[in-house]
């Protein structure tokens, strides 16, 4: 806008001066928002904007959008999302990765920059049962298995798989069919029962030996 002005009359008179006006221009720009020192050149420098990082979380089946704050430390002002500055998310904000937020000031604001977060894997517990015998030539098996930790309803089922024949002893492992759930979204714990096969025990004699 033009610099306007008031003229107070001392000993001048007004009705004795032609006026000619070279007014200057009062401008203001808008501000980049930006995470960079003001000065780049100065050790000593901070940005002027105070700019959040958006915490990691744990997958929940979910989309998760972490949200980002940013004060104008010259101002004072907290910025209002979506009036001075909007966010937009990479495509996947559900599954285990990275996710990029790009921020892009609005209004009086300018400028990009970007954040990022991580969705870490939620945890999975697999349990298999336990089982012995004596040895007998045949092999020890054990069906128990659960699964724990399923989120959002998501489906998985589990099945042990362990074999022992020979004496000895073997975890009882499994085998995992993923129904809704995906594998790369979680991460698995084992506490898997152990099967034992024990050297078998020598008959004892007959109580009468002649029948």
């Amino acid at each position: 806008s033009d610099n306007t002005y008031s003229i107070t009359w001392g000993t001048a008179k007004a009705s004795n001066y032609e006026i000619t006006e070279e007014l200057g221009t009062l401008e203001v720009t808008k501000a980049t928002i930006t995470d960079e020192p003001e000065d780049p050149d100065d050790p000593q420098s901070k940005p002027r904007f105070d700019v959040s990082r958006p915490e990691d979380v744990v997958y929940n089946g979910k989309e998760q959008k972490q949200p980002i704050t940013i004060k104008d430390t010259k101002t004072g002002k907290d910025l209002v999302e979506g009036t001075d500055f909007q966010m937009s998310y990479s495509a996947d904000v559900t599954n285990v990765g990275d996710v990029t937020i790009t921020v892009t000031g609005m209004g009086s604001y300018e400028g990009t920059f970007t954040r990022t977060y991580k969705i870490t894997k939620a945890p999975l517990t697999v349990k298999t049962g336990s089982a012995s015998k004596e040895y007998d030539g045949s092999a020890l098996t054990k069906d128990e298995a659960s699964i724990e930790g399923l989120v959002n309803g998501e489906s998985a089922t589990v099945k042990a798989n362990g074999s022992q024949t020979e004496v000895g002893s073997s975890q009882n492992g499994y085998d995992i069919t993923w129904g809704t759930a995906k594998a790369s979204n979680y991460e698995i714990t084992e506490e898997l029962g152990i099967l034992e096969v024990t050297k078998a025990k020598l008959p004892d004699d007959p109580e009468d030996p002649d029948d």
